[in-house]
This record gives C-alpha cells, structure tokens and sequence, in this order.
C-alpha cells in the first residue's frame, strides 16, 4: 500500500495520487485509488465519477450499519466490470476507484476508523490488487491518519518548495519518528505554483528522490497521464524508485 501526504491541502496530494495510479495500472497489475482525503476530495469532480451509491461515504456508512461488509460494492468499477468499462473509454484497464462522491467532504466516520482502515487494507489484498495507492488527509493527529499510516508500506511525502511547509513537514516526520509511523518514505518536491522566490526560498532536502516539473494545465476530464515529457521522466522516476523501495523492503 502506497500513500500521499502533503502537510497542507491544496498542495497537490491528490494530483499524484491520480497520476500515480493512471500509471501504475494494468490488466497484469490491477491498481486501487482510494481517495481517504474526505473533507478535501477531488478525484470524483476532476474523473467526473459522481456516485453515490459507490463511494467513500455509502462505504462508511454502511459499515457503521450492516454485519457484513464488502469492498467491491463500493469500488467504482467492481473490477469485475473493469474490461467493460475500459472498453466505453472511461477506465484504463486495472484501474478501479474507491472515492468519496462530490467536491464537499462530509463529516462522518467510522468511531474507530482503525477497524475500517483495516478491513479495507485486508480485502484489497483479497481481491489481489497489485497496487493500493492512497491520497492520505492532510490532518496528522487523526485517529484516520495514523491508521491508514500504520497501514502503509511506503509513503510519498510532498514538498512545494515554500519554507513553511518544510518546516511543518519536518515537524511531522518527528512525531512519526516518535510513534514509529511509516519508516519506509520518499520525498517528492511538487511545486504547485511557479515563481522566482520559490527556488530561493527551497533548500533542496538530501533525502528528496524526484522533483516533478510545474505544468499548468493538468488533465482534468476523462482520465489521462499529463502529456508533459518533463512530468512523465519525473513520474517514471518516482515508479522506479517506489519498485526500488518494494524489491529492498
């Protein structure tokens, strides 16, 4: 399992986590893109995938209500149907989406989300995904977070180059060094604005693996790789050294 942080939102947490798993996913390695950034969602508005009746929220829901719970009622496509969907040009082969349903985040959660997190992580396994990548909320102290942290197998930490974002970000490793949270990590600068005062004020961490060019126009309809041939050698880079980082651990 692979998650995306960014101390703060709007950072472009959600953006990687799209693009990473647009090129992950494959008929041979099917790929799970679970969006748990549920107050600040995007992938449904962005991919265009408004259902409620398959989404984060209907799964949470039910949860809370019915004795037996299963993942692939709520993925959107049961992979089941994935070959279908893929044919009518909505979905690449092997992608399928578990995604709260609209821009507005809603408030409810499991009472302990630990339960959820894990039954989610166990049968995503079940249902032999490859790859489960997931654009984590940006609140650390969440019951949700450090869950979904202790769920993780590696962890993709974003940088945009401004000063106090670092600062805060560091902050944060510290308390997950702490509580041993997550030791397996790659940092990724991810700039979401472009700017003469950006590349003074980044001091390039020593540890930072890939640093993705800025580009202006992201894909936003249907679900497409961005086109940009400095974007795709900077997310290539990043899927080499996350397959890298799984042949060591």
């Amino acid at each position: 399992m692979i998650g995306i942080y960014a101390p703060k939102p709007n950072m472009g947490a959600s953006t990687v986590a799209r693009q990473l798993a647009l090129a992950l996913a494959s008929p041979a390695e099917p790929v799970l893109l679970v969006e748990l950034d549920y107050r600040f969602p995007s992938t449904a508005l962005c991919w265009q995938l408004a259902n409620e009746e398959r989404s984060l929220e209907r799964a949470v829901s039910d949860y809370l209500q019915k004795p037996t719970w299963r993942l692939t009622d709520y993925v959107l496509p049961c992979r089941d149907h994935s070959e279908q969907q893929a044919a009518e040009g909505r979905f690449p082969p092997g992608l399928s989406v578990l995604l709260p349903s609209g821009l507005r985040g809603f408030e409810t959660f499991p009472p302990e989300p630990q339960t959820f997190v894990g039954d989610l992580a166990d049968q995503a396994k079940d249902l032999a995904f490859s790859w489960v990548v997931m654009d984590l909320p940006s609140e650390v102290d969440s019951v949700l977070s450090i869950t979904a942290l202790k769920c993780l197998d590696l962890c993709i930490l974003l940088s945009d180059g401004d000063l106090g974002h670092e600062t805060l970000l560091r902050q944060r490793l510290e308390l997950w060094d702490q509580i041993g949270l997550c030791a397996n990590r790659i940092r990724v600068r991810y700039p979401v604005k472009p700017g003469p005062r950006m590349k003074t004020r980044f001091q390039t961490p020593p540890e930072l693996a890939v640093a993705f060019p800025y580009v202006r126009r992201m894909p936003v309809q249907g679900m497409r790789l961005c086109r940009s041939r400095s974007y795709r050698k900077a997310l290539h880079q990043l899927i080499r050294t996350i397959r890298e980082k799984g042949e060591k651990g």
